[in-house]
């Protein structure tokens, strides 16, 4: 009986410690993602405003 509850201890944590770990990797995953989508639109929204910049001289000119 108590090999079984120490079997099942160690499952126990040993599934915790999976669970953890793609825990902590889903977030790296996930805030890498946020970060490269930030990127990308910080990018693009340069590039529409230098856009818009020549747009506005190529009119008032």
């Amino acid at each position: 009986m108590q090999m079984t509850i120490q079997g099942d201890q160690s499952a126990l944590l040993l599934m915790l410690k999976v669970f953890l770990f793609l825990l902590l990797h889903s977030l790296q995953v996930f805030c890498f993602f946020i970060f490269y989508f930030y990127f990308l639109f910080f990018i693009f929204d340069l590039f529409l405003f230098e856009y818009a910049h020549y747009l506005v001289l190529l009119v008032t000119l």
